[in-house]
């Protein structure tokens, strides 16, 4: 323990001198000195007065040997401290010894898994960050900082932040807790880890890290939304209308303040359905998505992420996918019925899509990460729940209720010029080639929903679920309506495409010429108009819509 002790002295003071001297010859050093009394014994020998023996023996005066005990005292207690946390802290503070933070060493593959970025309620000033490993992890937590190197004066809300200096970076570097849990499903134990980032600056671009102990894994960009939805809606809000690609650009464009109106533009990417039996088509689509899009602000899964929810190894894949557009963008996702199987494909509580994110909560807490809302600059998002039938039968009416009292509160309270609202289920019923007597019609989600849609005026309605892209126009009172909101049903992602299953509904304005082809949306915000654009894989634009407003 002694010579344990007298090796971290000697390295403390090599580091606080800048000494490049051998650890061999400093381990030798140190045992000698401190056996022949060169440390201990001379303070013993001053102590009891024994002065002149001690110097017949070193040769050394008496002001020497205190002063050699008080450097070496204090290189040690400074050199322990170096190694405690709070110590570091200190010492970045004071904007010495940087070379502590050199300390941390890189994540090694595997350590840490499928780090991503999740949508908050106001993106503009916080960002949730969850990451998982296969082991518990001592310590974790997210470090970031601005981008440019300059130094913020703002402090995070609500939480604890410990303030360094980085050693790569000028820029100040603040770190938050994260909390664990823990997630076991299809006997697979995974260890999560979530921290939300609050106090940052709208528009400006920041980059994060998340580690553990003395670990630390790269750099990722993150960007924070303008603070647009806090501007009030204009009287002519409800007043919309949609051109299609064809007649688009007859139509006039009123440009307020251009500036201002960059500043609240946007683009989104919205992806279907993404379940599959081979997530390889569904890798492909989201990366060539996100590289033909590399300034999308975030993006949307619109349900059934998954094939199976309790599959593990589709969670991987479908993680792996979407790598590294959610380290770089916040996710949005829709729960879709297929999270709701297990592997006997019975309905079952959505354990792992409920455990994998989190999401902005609801007053009503038995229902988090169903649904939720956000603010992106100044467009409302509503993100629905409309896996009621997955529900218990005796629990489907309470749970529609609450949620129908919260759409409505929500759409209420909202100042955001434009509204959008992402729900898995459609809100219209097809007829399709395996029940021919099925009528075109209105689902339950559509009279349950859609009033509440006509009477706050929402702009735009996206769904997904039937694997197929199709849009209907404008639809008020369950009938054609120019002053209604859009309705689009997504397409799909994956690889399970139902390409002549479906048929025609009355209320249909465009159906996609590729049935059988995987599909994406750039959802496109200026300060006038939503554009909602559907592509192929291979780039091919196949539609373009937009809802305006003067």
């Amino acid at each position: 323990m002694l010579k344990l002790y007298a090796l971290r002295c000697y390295r403390a003071v090599a580091v606080i001198l800048g000494q490049r001297i051998s650890v061999v010859i400093l381990w030798r050093s140190t045992v000698a000195m401190i056996w022949r009394g060169s440390i201990i014994g001379r303070v013993l020998y001053v102590g009891c007065g024994r002065e002149k023996e001690m110097k017949q023996q070193t040769g050394w005066p008496r002001w020497a040997v205190y002063v050699l005990s008080i450097v070496i005292v204090v290189a040690a207690l400074g050199g322990l401290a170096l190694q405690t946390t709070w110590g570091q802290v200190l010492a970045a503070k004071a904007g010495k010894y940087t070379r502590v933070l050199a300390a941390y060493v890189p994540i090694g593959d595997g350590e840490i898994r499928f780090t991503r970025q999740l949508i908050t309620a106001d993106s503009s000033t916080s960002r949730t960050i969850m990451w998982e490993s296969v082991k518990p992890e001592a310590s974790p937590v997210v470090e970031y900082r601005l981008k440019d190197g300059a130094v913020t004066k703002q402090t995070a809300a609500k939480q604890t932040v410990t303030a360094a200096k980085s050693q790569d970076s000028n820029s100040e570097v603040k770190r938050v807790t994260a909390t664990e849990s823990v997630l076991t499903d299809d006997e697979v134990t995974r260890y999560l880890y979530t921290a939300t980032l609050t106090g940052l600056m709208p528009r400006t671009t920041y980059e994060y890290r998340v580690g553990y102990e003395n670990k630390r894994g790269d750099w990722h960009p993150l960007t924070t939304a303008g603070s647009g939805a806090n501007k009030a809606a204009t009287a002519g809000d409800a007043a919309n209308k949609s051109v299609t690609i064809d007649d688009a650009a007859n139509e006039a464009v009123t440009i307020g303040d251009a500036e201002a109106a960059k500043s609240e533009d946007f683009t989104a990417l919205i992806f279907p359905d993404s379940q599959s039996a081979d997530y390889r088509g569904w890798d492909v689509l989201a990366k060539e998505a996100y590289k033909r899009n590399p300034t999308a602000a975030f993006f949307i899964n619109m349900g059934d992420l998954v094939d199976n929810g309790e599959d593990a190894s589709q969670w991987d894949a479908w993680f792996a996918a979407v790598e590294p557009m959610i380290e770089n963008i916040p996710f949005v996702g829709v729960m879709g019925n297929h999270e709701t199987y297990n592997l006997q494909w019975q309905v079952r509580e959505p354990k792992a899509y409920l455990g994998l994110f989190d999401f902005p909560a609801v007053p009503q807490r038995e229902d988090n990460n169903r649904y939720y809302s956000f603010d992106y600059n100044d467009v409302h998002f509503v993100v629905l729940d409309t896996q009621l039938a997955e529900r218990p039968e005796a629990e489907r009416e309470q749970a529609l209720a609450r949620e129908e009292a919260w759409l409505r509160h929500d759409l209420l309270a909202t100042k955001a010029r434009w509204k959008v609202v992402l729900m898995h289920k459609d809100t219209l019923r097809y007829p399709n080639t395996k029940r021919p007597d099925t009528v075109p019609g209105i689902t339950d989600m559509g009279y349950a929903f859609m009033p509440i849609f006509d009477a706050y005026h929402v702009d735009a309605v996206v769904s997904a679920h039937y694997h197929m892209y199709r849009r209907r126009g404008h639809i008020k009172d369950f009938r054609r309506d120019e002053s209604g909101p859009l309705y689009i049903i997504s397409g799909v992602a994956g690889d399970v495409r139902y390409a002549t299953l479906w048929k025609s509904h009355p209320l249909d304005t465009f159906v996609s010429p590729y049935p059988a082809e995987a599909n994406y949306i750039v959802l496109t915000k200026t300060d006038d108009r939503l554009t909602f654009e559907a592509y192929l894989a291979n780039g091919t634009k196949f539609d373009e819509v937009q809802v305006n407003k003067q």
